[in-house]
């Protein structure tokens, strides 16, 4: 038996090899194929990896049958935790024989009409990644790129638009690339921009789009009666980064919008999160300490307290900072962590006087990071007890990862000498 035309040109699922970051497309419908005159619909997977600073290339290509499933999150069994993560199919078409042309435009999107606002400085878009993006994600059938924003542009996006018989979906887009090394960086950059709306007469009325950890989109009201609103996307400079956002841009504006006229915001799964925590060792502590509560050092951080002693009734307060801490569906804006406190206390030798389990409970939302680094699986708790009765004590804070399995990491134990006087 032999594949025969079950290549397709435009439904591709692309993943970006890489250390920073891995993107992947989703298939919009699916190429019709033969195989000994049986008629099957085929996905193919596009295999694309970087080669020095050079943006992924192709490198090779899966078929894979129709209906395969996208394994999100891992489905975990343990005696103190029971999680179901979701798993969600490819939906095949509701017929073989029905066309793409026949597909629904929910489904098959709207065409977009690019006109650039901003070509030939510095601190533009990169033609040749957008080009690629649009390539990647839609074949060239859907993204229409003018390298002008002029009226004749406008005239020129319409007159196509006319001839295609679609509405014309026109954009006018201006790019700012930031040189901002990460995330953090870039936050503080995308927060001067939005002081900058309430203050600046130019930018007032704009409104954001979609914010990630690595890009901005937000549109400014028009100029005056007549003209079209500026969408303005501001990126890290990094290629990465900007093959991520271009692609999320072209696939906002060619998603058909509700009935109102509105646009759902896109989603970023960063894949490149979900391999280190499957390859990640137990959590560990990076540091324990008893703190001063109300002390903090030149940084703002809690400050170590200088002894070890107590009086009867004074709370004994910690801080513990961990790594390798798990995330539920990592990678996601979703993505959360959960971290057990059980608190046992012993006595000089060790010999356990009482335990209270489940004393507490940290949980949070993970934030995204661009690029991807070691505080994204990192986090730090504080903890406190107090003691009555005088003596010698051995106060252990037992701290449980339950975002991952137990076979994966057990409790780990920070174990304090004290000595409670009255």
């Amino acid at each position: 038996m032999r594949l025969l035309d079950a290549v397709p040109t435009d439904n591709r699922l692309s993943m970006d090899l890489s250390s920073n970051v891995t993107n992947s497309k989703t298939a919009k419908s699916f190429q019709k194929g033969g195989v000994d005159g049986c008629k099957y619909s085929i996905l193919q997977v596009e295999h694309r990896e970087p080669r020095d600073t050079e943006p992924p290339q192709p490198v090779s290509f899966s078929n894979y049958s129709p209906q395969p499933a996208l394994i999100l999150a891992k489905e975990h069994r343990d005696h103190n935790l029971i999680k179901f993560d979701r798993i969600d199919p490819f939906k095949q078409p509701q017929a073989e024989a029905q066309t793409n042309h026949e597909q629904s435009p929910a489904r098959q999107g709207i065409p977009a009409f690019f006109l650039m606002a901003n070509l030939g400085g510095d601190f533009d878009l990169n033609l040749a990644l957008w080009r690629d993006s649009a390539q990647r994600s839609h074949g060239a059938t859907l993204v229409r790129t003018y390298l002008s924003h002029g009226q004749p542009s406008i005239e020129q996006a319409k007159r196509d638009a006319a001839s295609a018989g679609v509405e014309p979906n026109i954009v006018v887009l201006s790019t700012t690339n930031t040189h901002d090394k990460n995330s953090y960086e870039f936050k503080n950059s995308v927060n001067k921009l939005k002081n900058a709306f309430q203050v600046d007469p130019t930018l007032k009325g704009s409104k954001v789009l979609f914010e990630w950890s690595m890009c901005l989109l937000v549109e400014r009201p028009p100029e005056g009666r007549g003209f079209l609103p500026v969408t303005m996307l501001m990126v890290l400079e990094a290629w990465q980064a900007k093959t991520i956002c271009y692609t999320a841009v072209q696939e906002y504006f060619t998603a058909a919008p509700s009935p109102d006229g509105s646009r759902a915001a896109p989603i970023w799964f960063d894949a490149s999160a979900v391999a280190p925590q499957m390859l990640m060792p137990p959590m560990k502590f990076i540091q324990t300490f008893l703190a001063d509560k109300i002390r903090t050092n030149q940084d703002g951080a809690f400050a170590e307290r200088g002894t070890n002693v107590y009086s009867a009734g004074e709370e004994i307060f910690i801080f513990a900072s961990f790594d390798h801490v798990g995330r539920i569906l990592p990678g996601t804006p979703f993505a959360t962590y959960e971290i057990g406190l059980d608190i046992e206390l012993r006595n000089h030798d060790g010999t356990v006087i009482t335990k209270i389990a489940n004393v507490h409970t940290y949980q949070g939302n993970s934030t995204q990071r661009f690029p991807l680094d070691a505080d994204y699986f990192r986090n730090h708790a504080t903890a406190g007890l107090s003691l009555r009765d005088a003596g010698n004590y051995k106060v252990v804070f037992i701290f449980t990862d339950r975002s991952r399995p137990r076979n994966e990491t057990g409790p780990i134990e920070a174990v304090f000498d004290i000595t409670v006087k009255q």
